[in-house]
């Protein structure tokens, strides 16, 4: 987690400790273009949203995964086609 000091700020050790307790629990989602939400997560939430997060993640790398194949087919495709 980034500490104070990586926004320009220069804080006491104690202060930076909150600070990046704060941090762990706001969360800000993109919705769209210029869109976002945000909002502060509960310590009882946090690890559950933790989980949702890890999963979207694994999500979308396994979209982009097959995104992938379906371009390598559409190459192939394309390939067999010109040659007759």
């Amino acid at each position: 987690m980034r500490g104070a000091e990586n926004f320009g700020a220069q804080v006491p050790r104690d202060i930076r400790v909150d600070f990046a307790a704060t941090m762990a629990r706001y969360l800000t989602v993109t919705l769209g273009r210029g869109r976002t939400a945000s909002g502060i997560i509960g310590e009882e939430q946090l690890a559950e949203v933790r989980t949702w997060i890890a999963n979207y993640h694994k999500l979308k790398d396994h979209l982009e995964k097959i995104s992938e194949i379906n371009r390598e087919l559409l190459r192939r495709d394309r390939a067999q086609k010109r040659r007759g």
